[in-house]
């Protein structure tokens, strides 16, 4: 369950919900209705799955189980290819994040200090980002009870920086901000069309139960811990994603402008914005744990997709084999 909270309560809660709020103020909430339901509909087949099929892999193990060799190979590719993606870009957006925490305290530091330009300057090469996927893969060599700490640890500080900002962010709450953009009756159909815009990008920042599924043969009783993981995660982020939801478009405006020295996460903008600079700086610094959460993850699954094709004889034997001290 650490693992799918942390994957959840990543960059899709922290930037994604403020992109929104920003295009339909407070009509975000019910556009975080309209995904939770979306998700639970998606969460119920992961639980259905899991809990015929206990054993590592995800989607890729239950198209092999179901549609034959072909639709699991092409399907456990996708995944490896959507974890690959998935960290390198989480890890770039930690690195710009690094980057943005420097020039708040380092003014005369250039916008791109530590990206290099090649090639004519058509490819960007972030060596922090190299870094961070460095670390994050030395952590997992180290074991999954090693990485599972880590990663309970900061789904733990993830969970605090949200608290605090619903808490602290409640304080500075404008009712009249929540007027703005309101359902109206005599415009149903354009308020329809935007809950259902709103609500796509918001889906994807709720998937994170995904992850849970494919670490499934870590857990002591797949079957029993998978459907209460999944439900569990899901559960926990639609909480906090609505607290979120309605105490952001209750401190800001639609499409405002904002004049922050640091505007990387929208959510520590929203402070910024109503002069509560301590707070913008502590939610600036604590975005940048769900990133590398994030991009911790997504490492810590693509293993597991290539051991279990392995052991179904679609993928390379060695990538079966688990080592003796570390498990992995």
């Amino acid at each position: 369950m650490a693992v799918g909270r942390a994957a959840t309560l990543g960059s899709g809660l922290f930037v994604t919900m403020g992109k929104v709020t920003g295009e339909v103020g407070s009509l975000v909430v019910i556009s975080c209705i309209v995904s939770a339901i979306a998700c639970l509909l998606s969460a119920l087949c992961y639980v259905e799955l899991s809990t015929r099929v206990p054993a590592a892999g995800s989607a890729y193990t239950y198209s092999y189980m179901t549609l034959g060799e072909l639709i699991g190979w092409l399907i456990g590719w996708n995944m490896t290819i959507e974890t690959t993606v998935g960290a390198s870009a989480t890890a770039r957006a930690c690195a710009e994040h690094i980057e943005s925490i420097s020039r708040y305290f380092i003014s005369n530091l250039p916008a791109d200090w530590a990206t290099y330009k090649l090639v004519d300057q058509s490819i960007e090469l972030s060596p922090i980002a190299v870094l961070i996927i460095v670390i994050c893969t030395l952590i997992i060599l180290k074991g999954v009870k090693t990485s599972a700490r880590l990663v309970l640890a900061l789904m733990i500080i993830n969970v605090g920086v949200v608290v605090f900002f619903i808490v602290v962010g409640a304080l500075y709450v404008n009712v009249d901000n929540w007027r703005i953009n309101a359902p109206n009756e005599h415009n149903i159909t354009k308020d329809i069309r935007s809950y259902v815009s709103s609500s796509a990008p918001l889906f994807f920042a709720f998937i994170g139960f995904d992850h849970i599924s494919t670490l499934a043969s870590e857990a002591n009783e797949p079957s029993r811990s998978m459907p209460k993981g999944i439900m569990g995660t899901l559960g926990v982020a639609t909480i906090l994603y609505l607290g979120v939801s309605i105490v952001l478009s209750g401190m800001t405006t639609p499409k405002q402008k904002s004049n922050c020295k640091t505007i990387y996460v929208p959510l520590a903008s929203a402070f910024c914005e109503n002069g509560a600079n301590w707070a913008n700086m502590i939610v600036t610094i604590g975005a940048l744990f769900p990133l590398l959460t994030a991009a911790l993850c997504c490492l810590l699954c693509q293993p597991r997709i290539y051991f279990q094709m392995a052991k179904d004889g679609l993928f390379f034997s060695n990538f079966g084999a688990i080592d003796s001290q570390t498990y992995t």
